[in-house]
């Protein structure tokens, strides 16, 4: 665990939605415009705050850098003690030459289709200092202009629990010990 980190219990799909149901509201989109593809009882241990900053940035990029009908498909899983999400949308995608940069400090591709959406070239670097702290990494796909792009995100959780109930009753015989 890293000093000045809040760690606490998440339970990703519920962390997911709200973040979803609040890029649509920004964007005036219907909820569903961001499909879910996170298991129900999936829990991790992990900074909330942190994890909750980086898939609004990502999933609202994601978003924004579509155009209509917009869809964006938000996956999560956790194998080996690693949560790994995926962001993918079928928007503007990012030139080849540019997928290597969109994480430095004031980085915004120079076409016009990014121009014409509001941005301060900030977000995805927030975004990469953040997964950097959770010691995660942060990977960027895509296929080209208009091909739409993928950011992986994977962050080692302290542990990642199937179940909620058990997680905090064992967590109680800790206490009581």
């Amino acid at each position: 665990e890293r000093a000045g980190h809040d760690v606490v219990e998440v339970a990703l799909a519920a962390l997911v939605r709200e973040v979803a149901k609040r890029v649509a509201r920004r964007h005036h989109e219907t909820a569903d415009v961001v499909e879910i593809e996170v298991p129900e009882d999936l829990v991790l241990q992990t900074d909330a705050t942190a994890l909750e900053t980086v898939l609004l940035n990502l999933v609202d990029n994601a978003v924004k850098y579509s155009d209509a009908p917009r869809r964006v498909v938000v996956r999560g899983e956790v194998t080996e003690r690693k949560l790994t999400m995926t962001i993918r949308d079928h928007g503007i995608g990012i030139p080849q030459a540019h997928l290597s940069q969109i994480f430095q400090r004031f980085h915004r591709v120079p076409l016009p289709s990014v121009r014409q959406r509001r941005g301060t070239g900030l977000g995805l670097y927030v975004v990469a200092a953040l997964v950097e702290n959770l010691g995660g990494r942060l990977r960027a796909h895509s296929d080209g202009p208009g091909q739409g792009t993928t950011i992986t995100l994977t962050i080692p959780t302290i542990e990642a629990k199937k179940d909620a109930r058990r997680a905090s009753a064992e967590a109680g015989h800790l206490e009581l010990g």
